[in-house]
């Protein structure tokens, strides 16, 4: 999957592609691209990665990557919780040892 973008501050692209682990399980990597409108020198990349587990109603996501502008390169993480109904989404899907 592929877009683009435009705004105040420049342009730039995103590609992502997903992937379906099992009927609860996904996950997703892709590249997000901008440039300024100036001269484009001044550009922002983020590489990232997803894990999510659920469905659209009820769900948990644990993302990461990394912002590079220019220097240094900081990282990023996120977690994201959406729930209709219980917060135990996942319970049944994670085996313990």
């Amino acid at each position: 999957m592929g877009g683009i973008s435009l705004g105040f501050g420049g342009f730039g692209f995103t590609l992502k592609h997903g992937l379906k682990f099992d009927e609860q399980w996904w996950g997703s990597f892709g590249l997000l691209q901008s440039f300024d409108w100036e001269d484009g020198s001044s550009a922002t990349t983020l590489p990232f990665a997803n894990v999510t587990c659920g469905d659209q109603q009820s769900h948990i996501t644990v993302g990461g990557g990394l912002l590079a502008r220019q220097s240094p390169i900081q990282p990023l993480n996120s977690i994201r919780m959406v729930s209709s109904t219980s917060p135990e989404i996942c319970k049944s899907q994670i085996k313990h040892g």
